[in-house]
């Protein structure tokens, strides 16, 4: 349909976040300043709306497990036989994400990536996973639900979020245009010096959201 439009890199570039230099330590600290305020919210007070839907959660749940304990067996089943595209904020196509062949092996990759990179620190590997899951875009619908669902169960495994997923979506369309460009050159030349620092801004924002609301 799109035939001249570029593919997104595989395998996805990890190795791009080698050299970025980010305020991670600083970042985990304020996350786990407000994880007590998001465990107790105030009674009766309104909370935010899911994001990903209860069959996305469970898909994402079953991958952040696998990526913790290496089982990169799980969750390796395609669901997506055509190709896929991505479109920019005002409708024009962008990019071909990866071919539907490709998805099993794909999600296998990113299900063992810590064994493959222990030393990645848990901002970066849920960061990380974010992107990665989006190049591989595995369904026809609800992709980026599900990749900001698994990034907090990513965060949650280190107590860097509470049970109730960080409210990505209710910040992603105050920019659109900016994640989608930063998001981009990570997926097709490997360059992840602007997603990283927009996405930790992104998580810190959503963390920020969700106290105000559910302590409001």
């Amino acid at each position: 349909m799109f035939a001249a439009l570029p593919t997104v890199r595989d395998p996805f570039a990890w190795d791009g976040v080698a050299g970025v230099r980010l305020p991670l330590a600083a970042a985990e600290q304020r996350l786990r300043q407000l994880l007590p305020y998001s465990l107790q919210p105030r009674a009766g007070r309104t909370r935010l709306a899911p994001d990903a839907s209860p069959a996305q959660a469970r898909f994402a749940d079953s991958l952040a497990w696998a990526i913790a304990t290496g089982q990169a067996g799980i969750a390796c089943q395609a669901v997506r036989q055509q190709a896929c595209y991505s479109f920019s904020a005002t409708g024009q196509p962008t990019l071909c994400y990866l071919a539907p062949q490709r998805i099993p092996a794909a999600l296998r990759s990113l299900a063992g990536i810590r064994l493959q990179l222990p030393q990645l620190s848990p901002l970066l590997l849920a960061i990380g996973a974010f992107a990665h899951f989006i190049a591989i875009h595995p369904f026809y619908d609800g992709n980026g639900r599900c990749a900001r669902h698994l990034l907090s169960c990513l965060l949650r495994q280190h107590g860097l979020c509470g049970p109730r997923p960080l409210p990505l979506a209710y910040l992603l369309y105050r920019d659109r245009a900016r994640h989608l460009a930063c998001l981009q050159a990570w997926l097709l030349y490997g360059d992840a010096s602007a997603f990283l620092p927009y996405a930790l801004e992104w998580i810190l924002a959503a963390a920020e959201l969700q106290l105000l609301v559910e302590q409001s």
